[in-house]
């Protein structure tokens, strides 16, 4: 999946700037998205 698709797909779901980028930079990381 290419990123722009994901952002769109993040955009859709209404996600707002800071948390697409939250979900991207873990996403990024291999970080777990499972915090507060």
């Amino acid at each position: 999946m290419r990123i722009a698709a994901l952002r769109e797909r993040l955009r859709a779901l209404g996600a707002l700037p800071e948390h697409e980028a939250r979900v991207l930079r873990d996403w990024v990381q291999g970080a777990p998205h499972e915090r507060g």
